[in-house]
């Protein structure tokens, strides 16, 4: 086997998470696969994984190993593929964790993924996983991030409660609407240019889709990932309120934390979609 044989050995252990479904993948025995990553182990005089019987992972240096390793076979994969007009098909299993206020946007999304790529099994997580939604930035400044757009959080109320209630002319003013807000507590905070505003109202609920709901059925403002209001604006049945409004950064972020061929294309998919 040559040396980028045991490079793509490598990266599929890394993906797979352990040799015996490594082996599966490729179609080899697991005792070539341990060999074959002992051997490149011995070649560059460093330990790259980290083995015990019932778990296995990267070492520092070879993760910083595997980031080079897969896109060098990413990019022979590739070439062969366009000398027989096919591309590589991501594989194995993939993980994904993202705020609940996201889910009625992922759930067709994720169904959509799966149907072009069907050598994926994808899990949805509460915690750590291969790719992940957040608001924050991950404390490792060298992990690339990459901004969702359209997950900026707007303020939206139906016309009639507008034109029942008025419309906000400056922040301050929400104070005396009815807010809805995603979560378990009939009253909270909102950060928005200036400052936090205390705000409360008729209904809070963890469900973003119970709030949009009521958003559109004249119940108060709500403040909600311009993804998930975009439709309800087009038709009318929402209007922004203080659109004009500088806001601080509330754009969500997607960033591939355990890097992967399959995680990439998810990343790539997800905000080609937006």
């Amino acid at each position: 086997m040559s040396s980028t044989d045991e490079l793509a050995v490598f990266v599929t252990v890394v993906e797979e998470g352990s040799f015996t479904a490594a082996a599966r993948a490729l179609g080899m025995p697991k005792s070539s696969i341990s060999r074959h990553i002992a051997r490149l182990e011995d070649r560059l005089g460093v330990r790259l994984l980290n083995r015990t019987t019932r778990s296995l992972s990267t070492t520092q240096s070879g993760a910083v190993f595997y980031e080079r390793c897969v896109r060098i076979v990413a990019a022979i994969a590739e070439a062969e593929a366009s000398l027989t007009d096919q591309k590589p098909a991501p594989r194995g299993p993939l993980s994904l964790a993202a705020p609940a206020v996201l889910q009625p946007w992922l759930a067709p999304l994720v169904l959509d993924f799966l149907a072009e790529h069907p050598t994926v099994a994808l899990a949805q997580v509460g915690g750590a996983a291969d790719v992940v939604i957040s608001s924050g930035l991950p404390e490792d400044a060298s992990r690339r991030v990459h901004p969702l757009p359209g997950t900026e959080r707007i303020l939206c109320a139906a016309p009639a409660y507008l034109e029942q209630r008025g419309t906000p002319q400056v922040p301050d003013d929400l104070q005396s609407h009815a807010c809805l807000l995603l979560g378990s507590q009939p009253a909270g905070s909102w950060l928005l240019a200036g400052g936090v505003i205390e705000v409360s109202g008729p209904l809070s609920s963890p469900d973003s889709q119970t709030i949009h709901a009521a958003a559109c059925a004249g119940l108060g403002i709500a403040r909600l990932p311009g993804v998930l209001i975009a439709a309800a604006v087009e038709r009318g049945a929402l209007v922004p309120v203080l659109p004009a409004c500088p806001r601080p950064d509330t754009t969500l972020y997607i960033r591939a934390e355990r890097p992967s061929t399959a995680a990439r294309v998810l990343v790539d998919f997800l905000r080609a979609r937006l």
